[in-house]
């Protein structure tokens, strides 16, 4: 791939940093390597690791519909430390959502500690523990009833209406679009 390296501000700290942002090619969910260097002149300039970058899925699109929804065939990537990657598009989902997840046939088993909600930057977004270790309200895991079954435990996330919350900061900020965030399972 070639790209142009940009001064952009970096979304961390807010300071400005060159930074090179080019699609990621068609390859395999998982870890991979990066490397890059000068239009293909002298030794790379930046070399990441396959255990700092794991290609996720596309975001699977979550629907705005009540109802109960199955996504057969559904692949997740995982890093080279084990962790288990789910990206999933909330967009438009204003109305209050209770978001239960159970990958059947594999039997991944997880805690509330191991659950992490990431935007699409990357920034965090949500735990299912509280700074105090205590579990948040709505938000948890259940065990699979069979610690042998070949189902994983379930992912269960309650999350709040935005409707009211975008009508009652409209007047502050001009006019509302929902942001486009992906959610992490892991």
């Amino acid at each position: 791939m070639s790209g142009r390296v940009v001064n952009r501000r970096d979304l961390a700290d807010g300071v400005f940093k060159n930074q090179l942002v080019i699609p990621v090619p068609d390859l395999p969910l998982g870890p991979a390597a990066i490397v890059a260097s000068r239009a293909g002149h002298g030794p790379p300039q930046i070399r990441i690791d396959d255990t700092d970058f794991t290609i996720a899925p596309a975001p699977l699109p979550v629907p705005t519909q009540y109802g109960e929804w199955r996504v057969p065939g559904y692949h997740a990537a995982v890093g080279r430390d084990g962790v288990v990657y789910v990206s999933l598009d909330l967009t438009g989902t204003t109305e209050p959502l209770v978001f239960e997840a159970r990958a059947l046939g594999y039997p991944l088993r997880f805690t509330n500690a191991d659950i992490i909600f990431r935007n699409a930057q990357g920034f965090l977004m949500q735990l299912l523990v509280g700074v105090d270790g205590e579990p948040v309200p709505g938000m948890f895991v259940v065990p699979a009833s069979d610690p042998r079954s070949s189902d994983s435990d379930t992912l269960r996330y309650s999350r709040h209406e935005f409707t009211t919350y975008f009508l009652q900061h409209a007047e502050r900020t001009g006019t509302w679009t929902a942001a486009r965030t992906s959610t992490t399972i892991i």
